[in-house]
């Protein structure tokens, strides 16, 4: 008897040993493809963003606005990992 068995747990492996890395190899595929759209979708609207505001800023404007993402990024990138 399993260690596991005798604590009233239930064994993650079941019967077939095969079926839960099967399911665990599932749901990592499926976070993997839910997290890569959701980063692709992010990275495209940025990118529609960016091509609305060079048509609507002036050159000036836009490079300052652009200056400033340089300066402003590093900050809250640090700002998330405290």
């Amino acid at each position: 008897m399993s260690d596991l068995a005798q604590l009233g747990l239930p064994s993650s492996h079941g019967r077939d040993g095969a079926a839960a890395p099967a399911a665990h190899r599932q749901r990592t595929l499926s976070a993997l493809k839910w997290t890569v759209s959701g980063e692709l979708a992010a990275q495209l609207i940025r990118f529609a963003f960016g091509i609305a505001l060079a048509r609507l800023l002036s050159p000036r404007e836009f490079g300052l606005m652009a200056m400033l993402r340089v300066l402003i990024k590093p900050v809250s990138v640090c700002g998330q990992r405290w």
